[in-house]
């Protein structure tokens, strides 16, 4: 391998000067040298060891060759240069698939005899190019991100293929969309000017990007429909063609194997190639593109973006507002933030992994974390944050697990974490989030400040979601979309077109959508979901909804919410894609949790008072109530309320508003006599009859079977039952 490595590398020094003096003789073995040791090492620490072939050879060299290319006028005496541009390849094409114990390994492999390490030169390579971009507000430029935008301009720029693996929250949608806005034909002009300034005097063209969203029913005749199109485009010499495959990963999985038809096209592309995922592909496809494995971020550097995004929202509220920013306690707020999120991550005591999902919060509940407390400036508000952004777990596991870690952090009594804590219970931030929409938010802030995610609803049971209906929270006229169980509905494309059409109608109207049972087009709305949305020129906001194989651009108004309604045991199930669970807030909905917590702590004693009042053990009430479960009396009392208060505004229309609120308080006598004679109509009589037949009842004064039974069985007649 190392003759042909040698041979490829005469050739690129020769068609770079065909002329070549003696002295490169040295450059060459120097080269070499390093490349086979990265083929090597490489080789020995991945996995599979198929993905390293002499293409990564190819790769190195063309890279290496074209920032040569770029600098022969300026800087072909610059012998410096010349490392730099091996430092850049070698990083671009080995370095970055490392995880961070290989990169490590790497860097002390490839920098013996070497004073200055191989990361600190190619971290300085990184900085210098990230200082040209212009980032939007509110975005932080972690290391995740500056790598991303590194390797992602390299690789448009020389039609390298390049692939983004990193879980959801990696910023991996993010730095595309920072490319294209920078390469667009309106950037470009500033772009080049600050690459002058940052004397790196590059010629770049701007890009005319092409996207295409995969899923798990995308089919070769679309992505190769979407790479012709690209292609066509390759003919005009004053613009980079840019194919985007959007969800790259989802694809792989699709039964009409749509990622085959990239070998062949994959092979010498004359167009630039991007596809992001959340996992690895093959090795047959990896082997053919460059790969950047994104690091996820440590204590430290959630730290350091915490405080970036701050600084942004410092500088904007002061320039808006033309007063110096006054909350000075936000920066404590803020590191606090970041120490609670960590402890959520690297908790040992599965309080946090429902089902043993190791991600079911991720980077995404950070950042939403970080927004909202830039958004509300009050440490109490950040309750309602904590609540909203981990939420989806049982109460008793939130209000102990997270409320210890908050403890902690805080330095607060657990009694008042307990109090406030208990303010925000899943169904109160359910209806916080559908009030949250994008033209509600303080204008100040802009899309990168934008609070609140769509919303999962986490049903405990098949039908405790309907709470929401029962309190309001959901509207009767919200679009509702329920997917069926027969085949023909699952599987059928023109079902899933009609939901689709529904959805994206929805969008465009600002309309609620509460979704339910349809699992085979999550992965349609996954562009939508991230909520990165693009820009057209009169202002309207798109973003991409795949339809089959195909995907088109819709408009999504400011005011559109979308609610997914699961039960627990799918959202907690290992087919549960944490790529979609990462991008909604998520509760956990039951008709108990929608409880005042003193009407929740006498649930067990009213279970208790409806066995004594049937005359029944608690393992007979299912017999005798059909369809009875835990849930039906905490359900029960929710009608009961309800039905109060309901009563409550109708009185309030005709009478005079008092002067002082009254503190809302509930009869637990007169609660417990409307929860019996609520029951009372829906019991089986025959097993009734049954048990009043086998047991003898002894004389009571009991209202609720004196008062609300005797027209079933029981009847007294000279004070005995029969």
């Amino acid at each position: 391998e190392k003759q042909y490595i040698l041979e490829m590398t005469k050739k690129t020094i020769t068609d770079l000067y065909p002329k070549m003096p003696q002295k490169w003789s040295l450059s060459i073995a120097f080269i070499v040298k390093k490349i086979a040791t990265s083929q090597q090492f490489v080789r020995e620490n991945l996995k599979d060891k198929i993905v390293v072939s002499l293409r990564d050879v190819a790769r190195c060299l063309s890279t290496y060759s074209w920032l040569r290319r770029q600098y022969s006028k300026l800087l072909c005496a610059n012998s410096n240069w010349k490392k730099r541009c091996l430092v850049i390849a070698l990083g671009l094409c080995y370095y970055f698939r490392l995880n961070k114990n290989e990169r490590e390994k790497y860097n002390k492999e490839i920098s013996k005899n070497k004073s200055a390490l191989f990361t600190q030169q190619l971290q300085k390579e990184i900085d210098t190019l990230c200082n040209c971009f212009e980032i939007p507000s509110g975005v932080a430029r972690n290391q995740a991100l500056k790598e991303n935008l590194f390797v992602l301009f390299l690789c448009i720029m020389t039609t390298t293929p390049i692939i983004l693996v990193g879980k959801p929250g990696t910023s991996k949608t993010l730095s595309y969309q920072i490319i294209r806005n920078n390469l667009s034909h309106s950037g470009i002009k500033d772009f080049e000017a600050k690459l002058e300034e940052n004397k790196l005097p590059l010629k770049v063209k701007p890009i005319h990007p092409i996207a295409f969203q995969c899923t798990h029913d995308s089919k070769p005749e679309g992505i190769k429909e979407r790479w012709d199109q690209t292609m066509r485009h390759s003919e005009n010499s004053q613009i980079f063609p840019l194919l985007l495959l959007d969800e790259i990963g989802l694809a792989e999985h699709s039964k009409h194997n749509p990622l085959k038809v990239l070998h062949q096209l994959l092979e010498h592309p004359k167009i630039s190639f991007v596809g992001i995922s959340n996992w690895r592909l093959d090795a047959a496809k990896m082997n053919r593109v460059v790969v950047h494995q994104i690091q996820p971020m440590n204590t430290v550097e959630l730290m350091e973006t915490a405080k970036e995004m701050l600084e942004h929202h410092k500088k904007i509220y002061e320039t808006n507002n033309r007063v110096a920013f006054g909350n000075h306690n936000l920066r404590k707020e803020i590191e606090n933030i970041a120490q609670v999120y960590d402890k959520v991550i690297c908790d040992k005591s599965g309080a946090f992994r429902p089902g043993g999902k190791k991600h079911f919060f991720g980077a995404r509940d950070f950042y939403s974390l970080i927004r909202y407390q830039l958004n509300s400036q009050s440490s109490m508000q950040s309750f309602e944050g904590f609540m909203r952004n981990f939420g989806g777990i049982p109460a008793s596991k939130l209000q102990g697990h997270l409320g210890a870690i908050l403890e902690e952090v805080l330095g607060m009594e657990k009694s008042e974490i307990s109090n406030k804590m208990s303010k925000w219970t899943p169904l109160e931030c359910v209806r916080k989030n559908l009030r949250d929409t994008k033209n509600n938010n303080s204008p100040l802030l802009g899309d990168n400040y934008m609070i609140s995610r769509h919303c999962m609803v986490i049903s405990d049971l098949e039908h405790s979601w309907q709470v929401l209906l029962d309190q309001d929270v959901l509207k009767y006229d919200n679009e509702f979309l329920f997917g069926g169980c027969f085949p023909a509905d699952r599987l059928t494309t023109i079902t899933n077109y009609n939901h689709l059409n529904k959805i994206i109608s929805c969008m465009e109207g600002g309309k609620t959508v509460v979704m339910y049972n349809l699992e085979y087009i999550h992965e349609s709305l996954y562009d939508m979901l991230n909520q990165r949305y693009q820009k057209k020129p009169s202002g309207q906001t798109y973003c991409r909804v795949a339809l089959g194989s195909e995907s088109r651009d819709c408009y999504v108004s400011e005011k559109f919410k979308l609610v997914v309604i699961v039960t627990k045991s799918v959202a907690y199930s290992p087919e549960m894609p944490i790529a979609f669970l990462n991008r909604f807030e998520k509760q956990l909905i039951s008709y108990e949790s929608s409880l005042q917590p003193d009407i929740r702590e006498r649930i067990p004693v009213m279970r208790n008072r409806l066995c004594q009042a049937f005359g029944v053990s608690d393992d007979q009430l299912s017999d005798l109530f059909p369809g009875f479960c835990d849930d039906t009396i905490p359900s029960a009392l929710s009608c009961i309320l309800a039905d109060g208060k309901y009563e409550e505004l109708k009185i309030e229309q005709y009478t005079e508003p008092e002067e002082e609120a009254k503190t809302e308080t509930v009869d637990i006598r007169d609660t417990e006599l409307k929860m019996l004679e609520l029951f009372r109509p829906i019991c089986r009589p025959e097993k009734l009859i049954k048990l009043a037949i086998q047991k003898k009842y002894p004389p009571s004064n009991d209202p609720a079977q004196l008062e609300h039974f005797p027209t079933l069985v029981l009847f007294k007649k000279n004070n005995i039952f029969i």
